[in-house]
């Protein structure tokens, strides 16, 4: 039934909508667990789930809860730690428990709170959901997944074998196209449970005259200075 209200979750999420109301100049969708500009992003997520195009697909989500016996409105909470997302983040996950609720199949609590009020109610076994953001430190998508590693930090309780296998040859895996592969597959076998369903990722504008040359920018990454030169 966890898996079922997940999915039905991922199958409802507006990503477009979500970015036009929250402020679609510095974010967009994001539909892989790997955002644009790091080796092996793809559009995962949004197949498997919604209406396959990025949209959302109510009717689906309706019809696995009915199938899963879970009785609608499905109440659940998701906590928000403003010390790591900061009001940004309050208000895309507003959007997201608007967007919820107004398909009549659940009714969510967002709860606000800190770093230490979330490690508390963590303990506890109080989260049954919780919207964080993952910041990039280099293009290495090693970054981005190995938390969905057994014991990792972005999806409590998750586990599975396979993704341990994947991820452990992806740090030894030295042939192009087999890491490639190998990124595919440990995104798919993720997606397939969704422990962690990817929404948003954040985008940078940089404005420079026409005199400046070797402007590199990926949206994944630190902008690098010491490379421009007149």
């Amino acid at each position: 039934k966890a898996l079922a209200i997940r999915t039905a979750i991922a199958d409802v999420i507006d990503r477009s909508a979500l970015t036009l109301s929250i402020g679609g100049s510095w974010v967009r969708p994001l539909g892989s667990y790997l955002p644009d500009g790091v080796p092996g992003t793809s559009t995962v997520v949004e197949d498997l789930y919604g209406d396959s195009s990025g949209g959302p697909n109510i009717e689906t989500a309706t019809q696995l809860l009915a199938a899963a016996a879970i009785t609608t409105p499905v109440e659940f909470s998701i906590h928000v730690d403003l010390d790591a997302v900061g009001d940004p983040g309050s208000a895309e996950v507003a959007g997201i428990a608007a967007q919820l609720e107004a398909t009549g199949l659940f009714t969510v609590k967002v709860v606000t709170t800190d770093s230490a009020g979330l490690d508390k109610a963590s303990a506890a076994g109080e989260v049954q959901a919780k919207f964080t953001s993952v910041l990039p430190a280099n293009s290495d998508p090693i970054g981005y997944l190995a938390p969905f590693r057994t014991g990792g930090p972005i999806a409590t309780g998750f586990t599975d074998t396979q993704v341990d296998a994947l991820l452990t040859n992806l740090s030894l895996e030295l042939d192009p196209d087999l890491r490639a592969q190998d990124l595919t597959d440990v995104q798919a076998l993720i997606a397939a449970k969704v422990p962690a369903i990817p929404i948003t990722q954040g985008v940078r504008v940089v404005f420079a005259r026409s005199s400046i040359q070797t402007i590199k920018l990926d949206d994944s990454l630190p902008l690098e200075l010491n490379r421009l030169m007149r």
